[in-house]
C-alpha cells in the first residue's frame, strides 16, 4: 500500500491542479498521474470512470464554470489506505458563487487514488447548491436531496 506522505500529498495536489487545468491534454496527464486506470470519482452532480472519464468530468465542470479555480483548504488526512481533504472554489468577483466540499478517496499501491467520493456544498451554512444540473452527467441513483442542509429541508 502506498503510504508515503509526499506521494499522497502530491496526488491530491495533482488532482486539484487537474481541476484548474484548461488544456485537455495536460489535464488528462494530471489525472493519469493521480488515478489508477480503473479509478472512479462520484459526487451527487458529476462522476467519471477511468482516466478519460475523470478528465471529461472535470472538463464538463470547467465549461459550465469557466472562471472558477479550485483550492485546497485543509490539511490532507490519510490512514489505512484512505485519504480526506477539503477544497473550495469561487467566492471572487469573477466567480461569485462560493462552494466547497470534502473529498474522500481510497488509495492504491501504484497511482495513489482508486476511488473518490465528493461531498460538495455551497456555503458555510449548508445552503442549497443550484438545482440546474443540465451540464452534469446523470447519476445512476438519480436526483438527490443531499445538497440541502436539515434547515433547508424543514427539519
Amino acid at each position: 500500500m502506498l503510504t508515503t506522505r509526499t506521494t499522497i500529498d502530491d496526488a491530491v495536489a495533482h488532482y486539484i491542479a487537474a481541476w484548474n487545468e484548461t488544456d485537455a491534454a495536460r489535464r488528462r496527464v494530471l489525472v493519469a498521474q493521480t488515478w489508477t486506470e480503473d479509478g472512479t470519482f462520484r459526487d451527487p452532480i458529476v462522476g467519471g470512470e477511468g482516466h478519460d472519464g475523470i478528465a471529461a468530468m472535470i472538463g464538463a465542470v470547467q465549461q459550465r464554470l469557466p472562471l472558477y479555480r479550485f483550492r485546497l483548504i485543509s490539511g490532507i488526512d490519510a490512514h489505512n489506505g484512505r485519504v480526506r481533504y477539503r477544497w473550495e472554489a469561487g467566492g471572487t468577483a469573477e466567480a461569485p458563487l462560493y462552494f466547497a466540499g470534502t473529498d474522500f478517496a481510497i488509495l492504491a499501491p501504484r497511482r495513489p487514488l482508486r476511488v473518490g467520493d465528493g461531498f460538495p456544498r455551497r456555503d458555510a451554512d449548508g445552503g442549497v447548491i443550484p438545482q440546474n444540473r443540465e451540464w452534469a452527467a446523470p447519476h445512476p441513483w438519480g436526483p438527490s436531496d443531499c445538497f440541502r442542509s436539515p434547515r433547508h429541508r424543514g427539519l
